[in-house]
C-alpha cells in the first residue's frame, strides 16, 4: 500500500487489522481469526515497485527455498539493524 508522509503506520495497520478481522468473522465466518501481534514495514523507492510487485507474486514459490524468517533477519542484517534472537520464532 500507499502512504503519505502524514500517515502514522501504526494508525494504518490498526484499521487495516481490525477492518480485515471483522471482514473475516463476519463473511469467511472464521471467528478465531487474529492477526499476529506487531508490524514491520519497509519504504520502496518508486524504481523498486514493480520488482516488489513480483516478488509479492511469486511470495509462495520464493518461500519454499528460504524461509520468511530467514528472509527477515536478511533485509534488517542489510539495512543496519541489530536483530535480537529472543524475537525469533
Amino acid at each position: 500500500m500507499g502512504l503519505r508522509a502524514t500517515h502514522r503506520l501504526d494508525y494504518v495497520l490498526r484499521d487495516v487489522k481490525s477492518g480485515s478481522s471483522n471482514w473475516v468473522h463476519a463473511t469467511v465466518g472464521k471467528l478465531n481469526f487474529n492477526w499476529q501481534p506487531g508490524y514491520f514495514g519497509v519504504t520502496v523507492s518508486p524504481s523498486h515497485v514493480e520488482k516488489v510487485k513480483r516478488y509479492i507474486l511469486n511470495q509462495e514459490e520464493h518461500h519454499r527455498h528460504k524461509s520468511f524468517e530467514e528472509e527477515y533477519i536478511e533485509m534488517l542484517k542489510l539495512a543496519g539493524i541489530d536483530y535480537d534472537e529472543c524475537y525469533g520464532s
